[in-house]
């Protein structure tokens, strides 16, 4: 299983399936594939509504897991502030 260490703003997070980069966007990893498969821009989840919207098209793929779902409301609660 693949961990990253996410450091931001002084808050430190450790997520298996969830990362920021320095591009400002947020990528999921594959396990299937074992890569880093797909990603979306912070921006898509600013906002509650934006957040909400990205989940319902994340549920979409076969291969994310609610692993993922669940590290993606982390981050948007605890890095982005988004809620």
């Amino acid at each position: 299983m693949k961990t990253n260490l996410l450091a931001t703003k002084g808050v430190s997070l450790i997520f298996m399936f969830v990362r920021r980069d320095e591009k400002g966007n947020i990528e999921f990893f594959n396990e299937n594939l074992n890569n880093w498969e797909y990603w979306i821009s912070e921006k898509d989840v600013q906002t509650r509504r934006g957040l909400i919207r990205m989940i319902r098209h994340l549920t979409e793929k076969n291969w994310i897991t609610r692993e993922h779902i669940s590290e993606l409301m982390d981050l948007a609660h605890k890095e982005l502030r988004t809620f």
